[in-house]
C-alpha cells in the first residue's frame, strides 16, 4: 500500500508542468527563432525581387534593341513639348507586357492604380539617362544613337527613379541624387547597361570614388553624349 502511495505521489509531482523560468526559456527560444526565420525570408523576397527587376531590365533591353533598330539606331529622344510620346509608350509596342515597367517588392504604378504609358509624368519604376544633357540640352533635334556607343556595357541607358515623375536623369542640372533610388534592394538598384545586359550595383559602389578621380563610379557610369559613349 506504502508502495501504491508513494508511486502515486511521484507521478503527480511528475505532472506539475514548466516552472517560469522555463516558460520563459522556451519563450525566449522561440522569439529568437521567429526573429532568424523573419530575416531569411526577408532576405530571400528581396533576392527573389531585384532577381526579376533584372529580368524585367533586360526585356527592356530587348525592346530597346527592337526601337532603335526600327529607327535608324535612335534612342528615344528627350521632348520638351506636350503631346509627343516618351519613352514608356515609344518602347511599349516592342514590349509583351509592359508590367515590366513596375519594379517587384516596391510601390509602383500596379498598387498606385496609375498610367504606365503617361506622357505627363513617369508613372514607371525607372528613368532614363538624359544623354542630351552633355550635348546640346533639352533640344529635341539632338538624336543619340546607340551605335555610336564604343563601350556598350559601361553606359547606363536605365536606373530605378525615387516618385519624382522625372522621365530623364538630368546630369548637367546635377539632380541625379534626388531622382536615381540607390537603395530599392537592400542597400542596392538595378541598372540597364547599353549592351542590353542589368546589374545589380550597391550603393556603397555607386557612390566609391573611382581611383585617382574625384568622379563618383555612378555618376561615370551615366556620362555619354552625342559625341562619345563616356566622357573621362
Amino acid at each position: 500500500m506504502r508502495d501504491m502511495k508513494a508511486h502515486g505521489q511521484g507521478r503527480q509531482g511528475s505532472e506539475q508542468g514548466f516552472t517560469l523560468i522555463e516558460l520563459l526559456v522556451v519563450m525566449t527560444v522561440i522569439a529568437v527563432l521567429a526573429a532568424i526565420i523573419f530575416a531569411v525570408s526577408s532576405t530571400m523576397f528581396t533576392k527573389s525581387y531585384s532577381s526579376n527587376a533584372l529580368a524585367d531590365l533586360r526585356q527592356l533591353g530587348v525592346a530597346m534593341a527592337l526601337y532603335t533598330g526600327d529607327h535608324s539606331y535612335t534612342i528615344p529622344g528627350r521632348i520638351t513639348g506636350k503631346g509627343e510620346n516618351k519613352w514608356p509608350t515609344l518602347l511599349a509596342d516592342y514590349l509583351k507586357d509592359t508590367r515590366v515597367y513596375a519594379a517587384p517588392g516596391l510601390p509602383n504604378y500596379l498598387t498606385e492604380n496609375e498610367d504606365p504609358l503617361s506622357n505627363a509624368k513617369n508613372c514607371t519604376s525607372f528613368i532614363m539617362n538624359g544623354f542630351n544633357d552633355r550635348g546640346t540640352y533639352n533640344n529635341e533635334n539632338v538624336q543619340i544613337r546607340i551605335n555610336q556607343f564604343t563601350q556598350l556595357s559601361q553606359v547606363i541607358l536605365f536606373g530605378m527613379q525615387v516618385d519624382t515623375s522625372n522621365f530623364y536623369m538630368d546630369f548637367v542640372e546635377k539632380n541625379q541624387d534626388g531622382v536615381l533610388k540607390l537603395d530599392a534592394y537592400d542597400n542596392a538598384a538595378v541598372y540597364l547597361f547599353a549592351d542590353g545586359s542589368s546589374k545589380l550595383i550597391s550603393k556603397t559602389d555607386y557612390t566609391a570614388l573611382m581611383p585617382g578621380t574625384g568622379i563618383r563610379y555612378g555618376d561615370w557610369l551615366w556620362l555619354a553624349d552625342k559625341n562619345s559613349a563616356i566622357l573621362q
